[in-house]
């Protein structure tokens, strides 16, 4: 069940008229998401030959029943799900913070199960027989003998270490290890014996796979290796592969398959031989988990979303239709084409204002993009690995690090024909030959420094260091004086009317004094990390709270946060009349300016608080919303994620409303409501099948 109590007084008549233009509860105007950015970091696990689940770290557990071709949330929000087993058509997982789960219907909906777990930390299971195991962040290992209902600490030989991953080959289970190699157990996990010899000393077991009685091993920093003693001794297996990177081995038929982080995928046959490259199709080859869906191999990779191949991995292709799971750090308006850059999923861009996004990275060999700037027709791309820059809006970048000496770009600002680089560890730099090369400017503010925002206002150029405080040049960067804020953590600056803003992990400050003196202004429990401005009203985005409108300068601020997924505001930037917001994990949502009724102000004292429910979650038939039974309400409608209206009733049963949903396609959907007296609440309803 999914609770929400997001409540607001409002004018009935307004918020009637507004409900029709898709519901807002804060300000009159509802959030709703850009679709095309899809992706994000995912580790895709088939539980059998149709139906794959895709973890995340911090986007939820997705599902997909047509082998990757669509995926929808399970409504399950825990973060580090994953890895899964199954046993008799019930699947398992492990959750990292929330111990083990356990789902009958093939992952739409989950149990706990955690008696006896005083760790709920747990990386790895696996079943030998009727025998559960459980591995965990530095012990205990723990053991089940009814399915997960309870657990028992089964710890003996292993000194609480830190247990990474399971196999089983027979009656012999190994237990991978975070620096300490294998263990291994021949009584049900009762006992346990060190089964290291051979393995390098401190090195973390990634991922197991059997093949007869040959036993395979990935290890952090030193490849792949083997073992056809039952674990007695382990020998190296690396020809043709470097192996440093490696991360997921599986086996599928008599073919071997191996991740690695900076390698991508290689393949050879269990019986030995060269490793192989099996790259083609693969965005980039920063790769993670890899999972076989009947004669479909599914691997994840790190902001691109999922791959699959359906031919052993000769080619791939990204399955990534539902994942809308990017994190955006930055946004570059100012023409009809939109450009977003993305964390580890590159750019992306739109040419129909916002609506539709396309990746656009060729060229890119780093797809972690922090800042995007345009200096005539020329697009620049601030990355992880340096400067990249495009001559033809998009379609191909080339590299441009010429005297760089810290690739790891923060933000990029241009004044007239001068480019300025931000950089994450070593000042700022500057160049005048378009990104040719690249000088660094002198000045002990700026020696070392880490920068939070670069911004240009006139002939002014603006910048932010960590810890050292607000700085400005008039002279194209050539000298710079210290506007204040020391020892402050400034993410973010514009120049409203002639008052320098800036967005700190304190909240927001503002001078009117060209830095003489600042006050505070507001939202001092809220980290700015992105401010932007469209007329008289500034926007704010914080990490936690979502997004802020002020229409007074600063003075006073309202939230604006209906429709969004959550309150981790990466990236703003508005484009004409829309307000695009980067949320974390969660792509691209834009907002109508033109609907902000920002005149009509809320009144928290006269705010009554409206609790409202949806059952079951997820469903494939009927949901059913309920509220206090003296409630009256006068609208309930029924959104899918791009805010498009889905259902719509204004008659309406004092205490319940059900609503069928056996024909809407799979997904995340929005439950508005109205009260008879102006009162609004939301929920969230998950269909699935």
């Amino acid at each position: 069940m999914i609770h929400s109590t997001i409540v607001r007084a409002v004018k009935h008549t307004l918020v009637m008229s507004m409900l029709l233009l898709f519901g807002v509860p804060d300000v009159h105007s509802q959030w709703v998401q850009a679709k095309g950015a899809q992706g994000g970091s995912f580790a895709p696990f088939a539980i059998n030959d149709s139906i794959v689940l895709a973890g995340s770290f911090s986007s939820g557990l997705y599902r997909s029943i047509d082998r990757g071709e669509n995926w929808t949330p399970t409504g399950l929000n825990m973060n580090a799900v994953g890895p899964f087993v199954v046993k008799d058509s019930t699947v398992y997982a492990a959750a990292y913070y929330n111990g083990v789960l356990r789902s009958t219907d093939y992952g739409l909906s989950w149990t706990t199960l955690d008696r006896g777990l005083t760790n709920k930390r747990i990386n790895a299971l696996t079943f030998v027989g009727a025998t559960m195991l459980a591995g965990t962040d530095y012990g205990p290992v723990f053991r089940s003998m009814d399915n997960g209902e309870s657990w028992t600490e089964s710890n003996e030989g292993l000194q609480n270490r830190h247990v990474t991953t399971f196999a089983v080959l027979g009656a012999t289970i190994f237990a991978g290890m975070k620096d300490y190699g294998v263990y291994k157990s021949t009584d049900n996990g009762a006992t346990w014996q060190d089964a290291g010899v051979g393995l390098p000393p401190r090195r973390t077991v990634i991922s197991f796979a059997v093949s007869g009685t040959t036993v395979f091993l990935t290890l952090n920093g030193a490849g792949v290796y083997r073992s056809s003693d039952n674990g007695a001794t382990w020998q190296q297996d690396n020809a043709g592969m470097d192996g440093s990177s490696v991360s997921t081995i599986i086996i599928h038929d008599t073919s071997l398959f191996v991740s690695a982080r900076y390698g991508g995928v290689f393949r050879r046959s269990v019986n030995g031989g060269q490793w192989m490259s099996a790259n083609l199709g693969l965005p980039v080859q920063d790769v993670g988990n890899l999972s076989f869906c009947g004669e479909n191999l599914f691997v994840g990779v790190r902001g691109g979303g999922i791959f699959r191949s359906t031919n052993q991995g000769e080619s791939w292709t990204d399955v990534n239709t539902g994942l809308n799971c990017q994190t955006v750090f930055s946004f570059l308006t100012g023409s009809s084409t939109i450009f977003a850059g993305t964390y580890s999923g590159g750019v992306f861009r739109s040419e129909d204002n916002g609506s539709q996004w396309t990746t656009s990275n060729a060229g890119l060999t780093n797809f972690y993009v922090n800042a995007l700037a345009r200096s005539g027709t020329t697009i620049f791309a601030g990355t992880n690995a340096g400067m990249f820059r495009s001559t033809d809006n998009g379609n191909h970048w080339v590299a441009c690090n010429t005297g760089l000496t810290s690739l790891l770009i923060a933000r990029v600002a241009v004044l007239d024909s001068v480019i300025f680089v931000g950089t994450r560890n070593d000042g700022v730099f500057r160049s005048t030959d378009s990104g040719e090369s690249w000088m660094a400017i002198d000045g002990s503010y700026m020696h070392s420094a880490t920068f939070g925002d670069l911004i240009v206002d006139g002939t002014t150029v603006y910048g932010t260091a960590w810890g050292t405080g607000i700085f400005r040049s008039t002279d194209r960067g050539f000298s710079w004086e210290l506007l204040g804020l020391e020892y402050m953590n400034v993410h973010a600056l514009r120049i409203v009317d002639n008052t320098i803003i800036a967005g700190t992990v304190q909240g927001i400050y503002r001078s009117s004094n060209n830095g003489a003196s600042w006050e505070k202004s507001g939202l001092e429990e809220s980290g700015i990390y992105t401010l932007a401005e469209y007329g008289s009203l500034l926007f704010a985005g914080s990490y936690g709270k979502g997004v802020f409108v002020s229409k007074d300068n600063g003075n006073n601020w309202t939230a604006l946060n209906t429709g969004l997924p959550n309150m981790y505001v990466q990236s703003l930037e508005v484009h004409g009349t829309t307000l695009f917001a980067g949320i974390n994990n969660s792509s691209i949502w834009k907002l109508d300016l033109t609907t902000i009724g920002v005149d009509e102000e809320v009144n928290p004292s006269s705010t009554k608080v409206l609790t409202v429910e949806a059952f079951p979650i997820p469903s494939s038939s009927n949901v059913t919303i309920t509220f206090p039974i003296n409630t009256t309400l006068s609208a309930l409608q029924l959104f899918n994620i791009y805010g498009e209206k889905m259902f719509e009733s204004s008659e309406l049963n004092s205490g319940e409303f059900t609503i069928d949903v056996s024909g809407f396609p799979s997904g995340m959907y929005s439950v508005v409501v109205m009260t008879a007296d102006g009162r609004i609440a939301r929920t969230k309803v998950v269909v699935g099948r």
